[in-house]
């Protein structure tokens, strides 16, 4: 009995340890923080402002315009999505769009969301406005997003449709 009592204490043990190496190496791959951005996909932050600037992908275009003074960086826009989401699709089941801070050396130091959608709302724009610290080394931005659009119906008839960009070109080799 006194055996099998410690083998199920190890076997918990382990579990408890494999269970958090995982979920802390997961952590920092979902916050890119210290993953590099190609020189192309940066954008520059300038001193003063306001600039203006958009940013296109397939599934979206980010019309945004940004103030920095000191450390304080003000970022505000609105989110329209292209015309193959709103054609096809009626809801938003989630979207979160982010912003990234890209150091000297081109590497993220820290990203801060600035927009999310309610769980099954109606696909329309979103516009934004944030505050934040702006991060110490911080010379560049990148945006990245996640979302799923769907049409009205039950689960099993419906159709979803997954779409995301990454800052980070990821090596698969």
């Amino acid at each position: 009995m006194k055996q099998t009592f410690k083998k199920t204490r190890r076997i918990r043990w382990l579990f408890l340890i494999v269970t958090l190496s995982a979920i802390f190496s997961c952590t920092s791959y979902f916050t890119y923080k210290g993953q590099e951005v190609a020189e192309a996909d940066r954008i520059e932050i300038k001193e003063g402002g306001p600039y203006t600037g958009s940013w296109d992908t397939r599934d979206l275009s980010l019309d945004y315009v940004y103030e920095q003074k000191k450390d304080s960086f003000t970022l505000s826009g609105k989110v329209t999505f292209n015309k193959h989401i709103i054609y096809n699709f009626r809801l938003l089941d989630y979207f979160d769009l982010r912003v990234h801070f890209v150091d000297g050396s081109g590497k993220i130091i820290e990203g801060k969301g600035i927009v999310s959608s309610g769980h099954h709302v109606e696909i329309e724009n979103l516009p934004f406005k944030k505050q934040f610290a702006l991060p110490s080394g911080a010379v560049a931005m990148v945006f990245s997003y996640s979302g799923r659009a769907s049409e009205l119906g039950d689960e099993a008839g419906r159709t979803d449709y997954e779409f995301w960009e990454s800052p980070v070109r990821r090596r698969i080799f």
